[in-house]
């Protein structure tokens, strides 16, 4: 085609539709028929993958390596640990005056599983506090003895009558507490807290 005949009337050269619409039309195209190769490469290549083989950080001087605490070991002559239904009021009951975390250790049972086997038969709290409490509480009724105030107020306990309301509820911790247990080990506490007060008075 003549250049010359390109030139319109402004000046300008006029572009030739068909062609561009044919080079338009190739590049169209050869990018539909390069998509599937691409799409097809990549998913045949590794970079959609995980690669495991990673590269191993050699050691330098200016990093400082922690230690890790060793792991405890493993008996493997240990006994197998007991599940909840293996526990009996028998063989619970020797422990109540330990502490729950050591009765646990001794049952070889979490203490999870102990407060669950707890609830169950209706222990609403480890025995071991009431107990050792019930013990001090028989040691000031033995020190100080029960006087006139304690008899009108309505607490007529004798130290025998103590020691057997305790044997009873170490037999069963379901059994409740009576509330004169409580305002007894009240007036003891206090009565025992004043006589310490007098005497480090007198001392000073």
């Amino acid at each position: 085609m003549d250049p010359v005949s390109n030139i319109n009337s402004t000046g300008l050269p006029e572009h030739d539709s068909n062609g561009a619409n044919e080079q338009v039309g190739n590049v169209a195209g050869a990018e539909e028929d390069a998509i599937p190769i691409v799409e097809e490469r990549a998913l045949g290549s590794k970079v959609l993958g995980i690669d495991l083989n990673l590269p191993i950080v050699e050691e330098t001087s200016d990093v400082e390596r922690v230690d890790l605490p060793d792991q405890a070991p493993v008996d493997v002559n240990a006994p197998p640990m007991r599940k909840s239904g293996d526990l009996s009021i028998e063989l619970v009951r020797p422990m109540f005056r330990k502490l729950q975390n050591e009765a646990a250790k001794e049952l070889r049972v979490s203490q999870t599983t102990l407060k669950m086997w707890c609830r169950i038969k209706g222990i609403k709290r480890w025995p071991y506090r009431i107990l050792t409490s019930m013990d001090g509480l028989a040691r000031n009724v033995e020190e100080y003895g029960m006087d006139s105030y304690l008899k009108v107020n309505g607490i007529h306990l004798t130290l025998s009558e103590l020691e057997e309301k305790k044997r009873k509820f170490e037999e069963d911790p379901t059994t409740p507490i009576d509330d004169e247990i409580f305002l007894l080990r009240n007036y003891m506490c206090k009565r025992k807290s004043n006589k310490r007060r007098y005497v480090k008075h007198v001392q000073s």
